[in-house]
C-alpha cells in the first residue's frame, strides 16, 4: 500500500485525510506568525489535535520538500539529457515551486490585512531586506579549496608493473639534479624487448634479401614495416629507461613509503616518493567557472586559511589556467583521501590523479616578496583562499551556474 505508515498513523489516531488537514493548519499558523492575520481556524477540534495537527503539518511539509527535491535530483542523472534535465523541471515545478506560489497568491488575497498589520509590516520590510541581499551586488568575495606548496616539487610513480632493485635516498635526504633515487626492474619488459629486438633483426634481415628471395613474406615486408618495428623497440627501450629514477632537480626528499623495501613489487601508478624545493612556496586553488571569472584583474590580493588551525598567510593572484580540468593534481584536495573536492578514481585505472564531478580552473597564488613563510610538516598543507573580487548579487552566481548547466547539456548556446 502506497505510503502505507501514513495510512496506519491515521487510521489509529481516527483523523480523515490527515494530510490535507495538517498542511491546512500548517498554513494557517504560518500566516498567523508572519502577519498576525487572525484568520478563523480551518476546523474546530480540541487543543491537543490542533497542536498535532500543526507539528504534523510543518514536518510534512519538510519531508515533501526534500523528498521530491531528492527525485528531482535523481532523475536529472539517471535519465539521459536532456530529458532528466526536462524530468527535473517538470518535478521542482509541479511539486515544490506550485505549491508555493499558490501561497504567495493567498497572501496577496490578504494584502489589505497583511498591510494592516503591525507584524505583517515588519515581515514586508524583513523579506525586502532579503530580496535587496539576493538581487542586489554585495558578494565580493571568493572561496576556494586549495593548497599551499612548494613551487617546484615532482612526485614519482611506477611507470609499470616492476621491482625495486635498489633505495639510494631515504625521507628528508638533500638531493641533487640528476643523482640516481630508486632503480626498478621488470622481467615482463625485458622479455618484450628481446621480442621486439629479435622480430627487428628478422625484419632487416629479409629486407636485405628481397631482391634474392620472392615469397608471401618477403612481399609483406617493406622500409615502413621495418620502421614501426624500430619505433616499437625505441618505445620499450625508452620505457625501461623510466626504471631508473632520476631527480630532475634539486631538493628534499618527501614521501616515500616506509614498508618499500629492494626486491617488493610494485604495481603501476605506485607512488615511489616525492622531491620538493623548500625554498620557495605557493598556493593552487580550484575556481568553478563562475569565480574564476570574477578574476578580472591580476595581483588581486587574498588570504590563504590553513584548514587545520586558525593562521592565515597573505597572497597574491598570479595566473589562472585557460581551460578547465576535472583532473585534481592534488590529491590532498580531493573526497578520496579526505578532501573537499567530490571526486572519484581515474576511469582508466592507469592515471594516479582522481577526476572531480565538475570541472575547476587551476589558479596559482604567490606569497608577497615580503613575507617569510616558517615551513610546516606536512609540506604540503590544505586549506582554502578567499578573495576580494568584483561584486555580484547572489541571484547572478546560481544563475550563472544555472546557464553553465544547460551549456554542458548543449541546451543553450
Amino acid at each position: 500500500m502506497r505510503f502505507d505508515g501514513y495510512y496506519i498513523l491515521s487510521d489509529l489516531l481516527g483523523y480523515e485525510n490527515l494530510q490535507q488537514r495538517s498542511c491546512q493548519y500548517g498554513r494557517w499558523t504560518l500566516r498567523r506568525f508572519l502577519f498576525g492575520i487572525d484568520q478563523p481556524q480551518p476546523e474546530e477540534i480540541s487543543q491537543e489535535r490542533k497542536r498535532f495537527l500543526i507539528f504534523f503539518g510543518f514536518a510534512l511539509i519538510v519531508y515533501r520538500f526534500f523528498l521530491f527535491l531528492g527525485i528531482a535530483l535523481l532523475v536529472y542523472h539517471i535519465f539521459f539529457q536532456p530529458l532528466g534535465l526536462f524530468l527535473m523541471f517538470v518535478e521542482l515545478g509541479y511539486f515544490i515551486f506550485w505549491p508555493i506560489f499558490n501561497e504567495l497568491k493567498e497572501w496577496y488575497r490578504l494584502r489589505a490585512q497583511i498591510l494592516q498589520s503591525f507584524r505583517g509590516k515588519i515581515t514586508i520590510c524583513i523579506f525586502s531586506f532579503l530580496l535587496l541581499y539576493v538581487f542586489l551586488p554585495f558578494q565580493g568575495r571568493v572561496d576556494a579549496p586549495a593548497v599551499l606548496h612548494a613551487q617546484l616539487s615532482q612526485n614519482f610513480y611506477a611507470p609499470a608493473q616492476s621491482r625495486i632493485e635498489k633505495i639510494f635516498v631515504k625521507n628528508n635526504d638533500k638531493i641533487e639534479k640528476g643523482d640516481v633515487l630508486i632503480t626498478l626492474s621488470s622481467p615482463d619488459l625485458d622479455r618484450r624487448i628481446l621480442l621486439a629486438q629479435s622480430e627487428l633483426e628478422k625484419q632487416e634481415f629479409l629486407l636485405q634479401r628481397r631482391g634474392f628471395l620472392n615469397s608471401d613474406l618477403l612481399s609483406q615486408i617493406n622500409e615502413e614495416t621495418v620502421q614501426q618495428a624500430r619505433v616499437k623497440l625505441s618505445g620499450l627501450i625508452e620505457q625501461r629507461n623510466k626504471l631508473e629514477i632520476i631527480a630532475p632537480i634539486s631538493g628534499v626528499i618527501r614521501d616515500i613509503d616506509f614498508y618499500l623495501q629492494p626486491g617488493q613489487s610494485v604495481s603501476q601508478n605506485t607512488l615511489l616518493l616525492s622531491i620538493i624545493d623548500p625554498s620557495h612556496f605557493v598556493v593552487t586553488a580550484y575556481l568553478s567557472d563562475s569565480d574564476q571569472k570574477r578574476l578580472i584583474e591580476k595581483n588581486i590580493e587574498g588570504i590563504f586559511y590553513f584548514a587545520n588551525n586558525f593562521e592565515q598567510i597573505p597572497i597574491i593572484f598570479e595566473i589562472l589556467s585557460p581551460t578547465s580540468t576535472q583532473t585534481i593534481s592534488w590529491r590532498e584536495l580531493s573526497s578520496i583521501y579526505g578532501g573537499v573536492i567530490s571526486s572519484d578514481p581515474a576511469v582508466d585505472g592507469k592515471s594516479p590523479y582522481p577526476v572531480a564531478r565538475q570541472s575547476f580552473y587551476e589558479a596559482m597564488f604567490l606569497l608577497p616578496e615580503n613575507y617569510t613563510y616558517k615551513i610546516k610538516e606536512p609540506l604540503v598543507q590544505k586549506g582554502f583562499v578567499r578573495l576580494r573580487v568584483q561584486r555580484k548579487s547572489i541571484f547572478s552566481l546560481y544563475f550563472n551556474d544555472l546557464v553553465n548547466i544547460l551549456r554542458q547539456e548543449n541546451l543553450v548556446p
